[in-house]
């Protein structure tokens, strides 16, 4: 199975600001994120700036948002980069107890 992902030119592998020009990454992936709190997330912050960036969607749906990081990413991007899009987290929080989850849920019935 080939598991190439970019074509090596034949002079040799694909410098990074090269690949970076081919994807088109530029200053979104050095904005600070708006939203902090505790994540495995956020180090694919600048990932979710540039994905919105790339994909410019139209509608996001986040499944599972915990605590909100990436979501908030998300959605910082697109306002950032005046998109018109809609965006949408779901998650029950069930099995998390902390007094902040514990308000959202009871809030939300």
């Amino acid at each position: 199975m080939d598991t190439t992902i970019l074509p090596q030119p034949a002079a040799g592998p694909v410098r990074l600001p090269v690949l970076m020009a081919e994807l088109d990454i530029g200053a979104e992936i050095d904005w600070q994120p708006e939203h902090q709190a505790e994540s495995a997330w956020h180090e694919h912050v600048p990932f979710a700036f540039w994905l919105i960036k790339a994909l410019r969607p139209r509608s996001l749906v986040e499944l599972g948002t915990h605590w909100g990081v990436s979501y908030a990413a998300f959605c910082q991007a697109v306002e950032r980069l005046g998109l018109e899009a809609r965006c949408f987290a779901v998650d029950s929080w069930e099995g998390m107890r902390t007094p902040a989850t514990t308000a959202a849920t009871s809030s939300a019935r």
